[in-house]
This record gives C-alpha cells, structure tokens and sequence, in this order.
C-alpha cells in the first residue's frame, strides 16, 4: 500500500448519470458498487474505489490514473472532486436510511427502473394488498413493464398477494390475483406476513425461480435467436376480458402452465 501524507480527496461521479447519488460509487465509470466487486485504491486512506472490469488489464488501482481508464471506456468527463460543500457528513447508516426514503417516494414504475440502471436484480416480487384494489392496481403497472422490457425473459418474476388473513375486507379475489399473473407469465402465491402464512413457501419458490431462470437462459437464447421477437405492448384488463368470454364460450379455462406453482418454469 503506498503511502501519502494528506487523504485523498474523494472523485466525483461523472456527470448525467441517472437515479440517486448511490453511499459508494466506483471512481471511473460512477456506479454504486452495493452487491459488487469492488477494488480499494492502493494509496492508504484514500476513498476512492473501482469496479474490477474498470480496471481493464491493470490488476491495481491508483486515484491518479482514473482520467486514463475513463478514457479507456470512453467517458470523457474530467475529473473532479467531491468538495466540502457538497460532500455529505452523515453516518452511513443515515445515508442508507435517506436513500430508502428517496427510493420510497418513487411511482413503483420508476423504482423498477432506478433498480434495473442501478443494479442486476435476478428476480421480481411484487406484491399488493388484497384489501386494497389500487395497490392490485400498481402491481398491473409493474407487471406491463417489466413485459415492455422483455425482464420476464430470463428473470424470476413473481406476484404475490398479501394480507390474505384479512377476509372481511377482501376487495382482490384469488380469481383476479391469478388471471393477472398468468396473463403476464409470471408466478403467483398468496400470503399473509403477519400470521406467517406461505412466506417460507414464497422464499423458497423465488430462490428456485431464480436458479430455473438461470439454468435456461442459455436455451432460451438460442430459441429467441431463430425466430421473430415478439411485440411486447401493454396488457391492460382486456386481455383478462378476453380470457373470461373464452371460459365462458368454451365451459372451461384456457390451457396454461400453473402459475401457482413455484418449482417450475
């Protein structure tokens, strides 16, 4: 580790990067490094850090060399620090509390996008009230766009229907809950957290799903690869509409995979 008598002043982000100011962010390229690799700088105190893939064929990082490996990637952004001004001074629990907060305050459209540009989830869960139709309602809005960007492709997606306990109140059937789901080819489970109903259930069924995804992804790439992409618009209730006539023409439900199953595809 070299030495330097003066902490090293922190490198800002390059500039128009989207969603929040992330607690540690990779020197080069800007992007948190929460749930990734991450590779210290080799002078001693300093803050700086670095995605291993940044680095390109160097096995070390130095400060010093951050305007050369953005140019390496083509960003071509100088570089600047974080001054005292603008640097935060809170805890990085209180960070992590404000970045939940901000998270929180986002539409559940925009959170799914502030995850996919900042993260690599490997599965969804959404989850509604069924006591509460508008929450049934956001869970729909989530679901269109996450079949918009083609996610549900090679990555666990999974509805779940919470406050089941509640049965007065019920304003969501299972009937609804389930048509939604197979309408968009993705997993359902009903649960109650408060009384523990199907919650190890649901656990297990998401780290399965995940697992399944992965396991064929290979194969579904090569399929998607010999025929046309599907057009993937926005379902709205008149697919469900178009499902009911169909049950009650022909005296019995469309076939399709169980969505209610959690160990298969």
């Amino acid at each position: 580790m070299l030495s330097t008598p003066n902490q090293h002043a922190r490198i800002a982000r390059p500039e128009g990067l989207p969603g929040y100011e992330p607690r540690e962010w990779c020197a080069v390229c800007g992007k948190s490094t929460a749930n990734k690799g991450k590779v210290n700088c080799s002078y001693s105190d300093c803050p700086n850090i670095c995605h291993p893939q940044c680095l390109g064929e160097d096995s070390h990082f130095t400060c010093t060399e951050v305007q050369r490996l953005r140019q390496a990637i083509g960003i071509p952004d100088e570089v600047s620090h974080v001054t005292p001004d603008n640097e935060t001074t809170e805890t990085h629990e209180s960070s992590a509390i404000d970045e939940e907060r901000e998270l929180l305050q986002l539409e559940p459209t925009d959170l799914v996008e502030q995850y996919l540009s900042t993260f690599e989830p490997h599965a969804f869960v959404v989850t509604y009230s069924v006591v509460e139709r508008r929450s049934f309602q956001r869970a729909e809005e989530v679901l269109q766009l996450l079949w918009r960007l083609d996610v549900m492709t090679n990555r666990g997606v999974i509805l779940v229907a919470n406050k089941t306990d509640i049965v007065r109140s019920r304003s969501v059937t299972p009937k609804e809950g389930s048509n939604l789901a197979d309408s968009y080819d993705c997993k359902y489970i009903e649960t109650s957290s408060g009384f523990n109903h199907q919650v190890d259930e649901l656990l297990v069924g998401i780290l399965k799903q995940i697992r399944l995804k992965t396991h064929s992804s290979e194969a579904t790439s090569r399929k998607r690869s010999t025929r046309k992409k599907k057009y993937r618009g926005t379902k709205t209730s008149a697919s469900l509409k178009v499902k009911s006539f169909l049950t009650k023409v022909c005296g019995k439900e469309p076939k399709s995979k169980s969505c209610e199953n959690l160990h298969v595809l």
